[in-house]
């Protein structure tokens, strides 16, 4: 039942405003996996990802902890497809967080090299 209505929310979402960018799509990774575990036919049939790898490769590189494992899939259709990714959200990156460690982080910095701590 909650997987049905993620998917009916993904849905509607999708036919809201036909959004297709990558920075979308990002955002749908992320609130799909915060439901939990998703493989890449979810991500494509269920949440409007065309491009699950590409995205989750994006996110992995601006902090997130997503770690991949090859499960075997069954499409909409029925196909059965082996080795397909199935991704799980281990740490979130908040907005900022990263941001406000490197200033802080820079701030001591300074604060050493002008001799003030």
């Amino acid at each position: 039942m909650k997987k049905e209505k993620a998917a009916e929310a993904a849905q509607k979402s999708r036919n809201a405003g036909n959004d297709t960018s990558a920075s979308w799509q990002r955002a749908r990774v992320i609130q799909a996996l915060r439901t939990g575990p998703k493989t890449t036919v979810e991500l494509r049939e269920q949440w409007g990802v065309m491009s699950p790898a590409p995205r989750i490769l994006e996110l992995r590189e601006i902090g997130h902890v997503i770690v991949k494992v090859p499960v075997t899939a069954f499409t909409a259709d029925g196909v059965k497809h082996t080795g397909v990714a199935r991704y799980t959200l281990l740490h979130e990156v908040r907005p900022g967080s990263l941001g406000n460690l490197y200033e802080r982080s820079a701030a001591n910095d300074d604060d050493v090299a002008e001799g003030t701590v």
